[in-house]
């Protein structure tokens, strides 16, 4: 049989392409998965305390020292915009509870003027 070492090239090439593909597929798996910047986290924590979640605008969102202030716009239970008002969050004093947000003018006039 002449063609032998031609049918192991053919052969070593496939199982070349499987394995590269598998390495592939795994490399992008692992890269897949999007990493949560801290605005982001400041945003999901917000959007949790208001009443309809994914309609949060955000808008003037500045760092002061440890703390992000803005501001935020949502609906309320009847569909409607409430209009803007201010928030906090900073990173609690306790591992315990994560990030701390308020809407409370006494906060904001603390940590965000």
């Amino acid at each position: 049989m002449k063609n032998k070492p031609l049918f192991y090239a053919v052969i070593s090439m496939i199982i070349s392409v499987i394995l590269v593909s598998i390495v592939v597929f795994f490399a992008i798996g692992r890269n897949n998965t999007p990493q949560m910047g801290p605005l982001e986290g400041v945003y999901s924590s917000v959007s949790k305390k208001l009443h309809d979640p994914s309609s949060a605008e955000f808008r003037n969102v500045v760092t002061i020292h440890d703390t992000y202030c803005g501001e935020v716009n949502s609906k309320d239970e009847n569909g409607n915009y409430t209009g803007f008002r201010e928030f906090m969050v900073r990173k609690s004093e306790s591992r315990k509870f994560g990030l701390v947000v308020s809407f409370l003018s006494e906060h904001i006039d603390i940590f965000c003027r």
